[in-house]
């Protein structure tokens, strides 16, 4: 009984999602709004003053979501070159905040999407989430001290490593199979005179979404299009490596797990749509 209600919870979550996603950002700017301090004279203008920071933060969350990295990863370097020459220079530990702030809605919203659809391995997610945490914490306490020139060295080496390890990373094995759709692998298995493999279709999943773990450690995932992803979770180590450097890298400079995390993931032959 407790495990149908689960699934019919978790099922409804999913077909809903997306009302969570935008009530969020509306609770937020609400939140602000009523109880923020703010100056006692202040008007629509004080609000409206950067209204165009809008339409570049909604560009940069498109790109940023779209590819799977930290939002941070533009809005930092945005903040720090371009708003200056219409507005003023902010503060390292400002730049932080912001851009903490402004990714944690696209980075929670995509994530859901995700979810959505089957996409998520949970038990790589918390393994990770729990080793990189520490490391975040850490970083964001250097940021109160590190000076700002050392602040921007370090963004620009942490953008340029990114960029190259992301040039150089092999995308070859992320292709998904076509198994549930009645093509691709199912079929090529039956052409060759075998029977087909059955695909997981768990139940608290949308459509014939599913997960399967063998006794070899092999993880079998289909999404809610049918495509299905095999791979495995070994590699724990190199991931807690990169996630642990690009901890301190997020909470430092806002950004930096993301990436660097995408990174381990590829070159541990995740592939690209889980990782």
């Amino acid at each position: 009984m407790s495990t149908s209600l689960s699934s019919t919870v978790q099922r409804t979550f999913l077909q809903y999602q997306h009302l969570l996603v935008f009530l969020a950002p509306v609770a937020f700017v609400v939140g602000v709004y009523a109880f923020a301090p703010i100056p006692a004279d202040a008007g629509v203008g004080y609000w409206t003053e950067y209204w165009w920071l809008f339409v570049a933060f909604v560009t940069g969350a498109t790109i940023v979501n779209t590819v799977g990295i930290s939002g941070s990863a533009l809005f930092v370097p945005f903040l720090i070159f371009v708003f200056p020459l219409v507005a003023y220079p902010l503060e390292p530990e400002t730049l932080v905040k912001i851009g903490l702030i402004s990714e944690s809605f696209g980075l929670s919203s995509s994530a859901l999407a995700f979810i959505q659809y089957g996409l998520v391995d949970r038990r790589l997610s918390l393994s990770l989430v729990l080793g990189g945490v520490p490391f975040v914490i850490g970083g964001a306490l250097l940021s109160f001290v590190v000076p700002e020139a050392v602040f921007h060295a370090l963004l620009a080496v942490a953008l340029l490593a990114a960029s190259y390890l992301l040039f150089k990373i092999d995308l070859a094995h992320g292709e998904p199979g076509g198994g549930g759709g009645g093509s691709g692998a199912a079929d090529a298995t039956a052409t060759d005179g075998g029977t087909p493999r059955e695909l997981p279709d768990d139940a608290n999943k949308l459509g014939p979404a599913g997960v399967d773990t063998d006794d070899a450690g092999t993880v079998t995932r289909v999404d809610r299009d049918g495509d299905d992803y095999v791979y495995s979770r070994g590699g724990y180590l190199e991931r807690f490596a990169n996630y642990s450097i690009g901890g301190v890298f997020q909470g430092l400079a806002g950004f930096g797990i993301g990436e660097l995390g995408i990174i381990s993931m590829l070159r541990t032959k995740v592939p690209v749509r889980v990782a």
